[in-house]
């Protein structure tokens, strides 16, 4: 059955609210963004949300109410491969399915009743397309859109004549990322709002120092960039300060270390074996270089954290700071346990949430702020930003942690890509976020379901979070060769140590699995179901050269149900 997505403002709302149980009843999937209330508001707002969905290809049809219609209709309009069509009597609502084969239908809340409305749906359900002239009209509408559309795609058109080979890599990665399944638990899909504003001339931009406080002039729009990003992440996470400047998750780590330990100073965190990252103190890592660094492991039954081992560990070795977080550990941490221990050891707590910063902020992942003198992550993985990373704290350390990002540790910001977080930030702030959060944990545990259904030892058992952790060598298969042969199917995962692995690093026992990307995409149960089949059926296959070919065509196949990035392949860089 079709999905439609409905909306209305103020003047719309109550024959939205009809609208939608009557479509119900005819069985429609309906989807409602608003507004959900008689309070005032702006109806371009709704007319976008309707108009993205149906101009993406997330819904079949879509529905608008206003005072008049016209607003809505004006709006809609805009987008990309909508045809909006103002219905007001049983004439227009057949015209705009024979004639437009419109996609919106907008009404007027103050005209239209409740009953007649009913009546111009049937009448539209009921109408088909005629087709021949009128979608050779159709099509021109679209060239004229088309037309429109490639002024800013003259400048790809540049870029591909003076360097090919940089173009050709970058049309190759945007088909790769939309004809291939992602399962890699630190990637994302950014939106287009991201994507775009890093094509922005703040790049050119030198900007040392903080806002209102900068080593060069004319910074006065790059501060207001930066202060819409640290307010929003303050907002975001309940959090009293806020450096948005680190380039990298391991930079932000850095610049904690900076603040708060001298050289040789002890760390105590996860053993990069047991799913820690390497800048926690790994040997090969800076912060196993400089400071002195002593573990803590899983438990080897269970392979969740005992946390009675980490207060022995911490209470034996009196350690300066400990770091909770790690990049392969699929299940909650318990971030007050770790404060508690800090507290009696008298050690600094930074929790790295590079990995679960997205859920932290959606609420569906428990949060560190309350409990941590530091909180760092990424804005590329779960927070589906762009590349980057961030430093959280109480107001007390915010004088050490902007000293030691700058000039600590880093020269002038990435002002451009400070502009995208203030993006990210902003689209973790609505109420679809959280739903695309809840989605990304319910599809981890799907497929965790599935592979434990299908004999492989799922590493905790389970997960709370995007990842997780498998061992595949009961099947007599490496991490290493599930991932080359995989990527010829055209699914994307990585190898990855499981914890008291045998094997070595370069090709150890486990796969590490996330759900960010696929979700982004508007994957749901369903889909991990078919993916957890498919990668099983290469691997049972002992890589069969004809299961592979099977599984990349039916890859292909999924991939052309959930598009992403497609119409912007098409129409800038095609």
């Amino acid at each position: 059955m079709a999905k439609i997505v409905i909306g209305a403002d103020h003047a719309g709302f109550e024959l939205k609210e009809k609208i939608k149980i009557f479509l119900q009843e005819k069985g429609f999937e309906v989807e409602d963004k608003g507004t959900f209330s008689h309070d005032r508001v702006d109806y371009p707002d709704f007319a976008r949300l309707v108009s993205e969905d149906v101009s993406g290809g997330k819904a079949d049809l879509g529905i608008l109410v206003c005072g008049t219609g016209i607003g809505m209709s004006i709006v809609s309009n805009k987008f990309p491969k909508v045809r909006a069509a103002l219905v007001y009597n049983e004439y227009t609502a057949r015209m705009a399915k024979a004639h437009t084969n419109a996609n919106i239908l907008v009404f007027s809340g103050r005209v239209i009743s409740p009953e007649y409305a009913k009546i111009l749906l049937s009448t539209f359900f009921e109408t088909s397309f005629e087709g021949n002239r009128h979608q050779e009209r159709i099509e021109k509408i679209n060239d004229i859109e088309k037309e429109i559309l490639e002024s800013f795609a003259s400048y790809f058109r540049e870029l591909q004549r003076f360097d090919p080979e940089v173009f050709n890599a970058i049309v190759n990665e945007f088909e790769k990322q939309e004809n291939m399944i992602n399962l890699i638990a630190s990637e994302n899909l950014t939106s287009l709002k991201v994507l775009l504003t890093l094509f922005n001339p703040m790049n050119n931009k030198y900007a040392e120092g903080y806002p209102g406080k900068r080593y060069y002039g004319g910074c006065e729009f790059v501060d207001a960039v930066e202060e819409l990003a640290r307010e929003r992440v303050k907002k975001l996470f309940s959090a009293e300060y806020a450096n948005v400047q680190p380039h990298s998750g391991t930079q932000a780590n850095q610049a904690v270390y900076l603040a708060c330990l001298e050289p040789e100073d002890k760390i105590l965190s996860m053993d990069l074996a047991s799913g820690g990252h390497l800048s926690h103190g790994a040997r090969v890592n800076f912060s196993g270089k400089l400071y002195k660094p002593v573990f803590y492991t899983v438990d080897n039954k269970n392979h969740l954290i005992d946390m009675d081992m980490v207060r022995d560990i911490a209470k034996k070795e009196r350690p300066k700071i400990i770091v909770a977080g790690a990049s392969s550990y699929p299940r909650v941490i318990d971030f007050k346990a770790f404060s508690d221990i800090a507290k009696e050891v008298g050690a600094f707590f930074l929790a790295d949430i590079a990995h679960p910063a997205g859920l932290v902020a959606a609420g569906v992942y428990p949060s560190p702020v309350p409990y941590a003198d530091f909180v760092t992550f990424t804005t590329h993985k779960t927070l589906r930003g762009p590349r980057g990373a961030v430093v959280l704290s109480r107001t007390e350390f915010s004088k050490k942690i902007d000293s030691a990002v700058f000039p600590g540790s880093q020269g002038g910001p990435f002002m451009h890509v400070i502009a995208a977080k203030a993006v990210c930030f902003k689209e973790a702030m609505q109420p679809e976020f959280k739903n695309y959060a809840e989605q990304v944990v319910r599809n981890a545990r799907v497929l965790a379901e599935e592979f434990a259904k299908r004999g492989y030892k799922v590493i905790t058992g389970g997960t709370d979070s995007h990842i997780v952790l498998i061992d595949v060598s009961p099947k007599g298969v490496s991490g290493g060769d599930v991932e080359r042969e995989l990527y010829r199917a055209g699914i994307i995962l990585n190898k990855n140590v499981i914890p008291f692995d045998p094997r070595p690093p370069m090709n150890p026992s486990g796969i590490r699995i996330g759900t960010p990307s696929v979700t982004t995409r508007g994957m749901k149960e369903e889909e991990m179901r078919i993916i957890a089949s498919l990668i099983d059926d290469v691997i049972s296959s002992r890589f069969s050269e004809e299961v592979v070919l099977r599984v990349r065509n039916s890859v292909a196949e999924l991939c052309r149900k959930f598009p992403f990035y497609s119409d912007f392949i098409q129409k800038f860089v095609s």
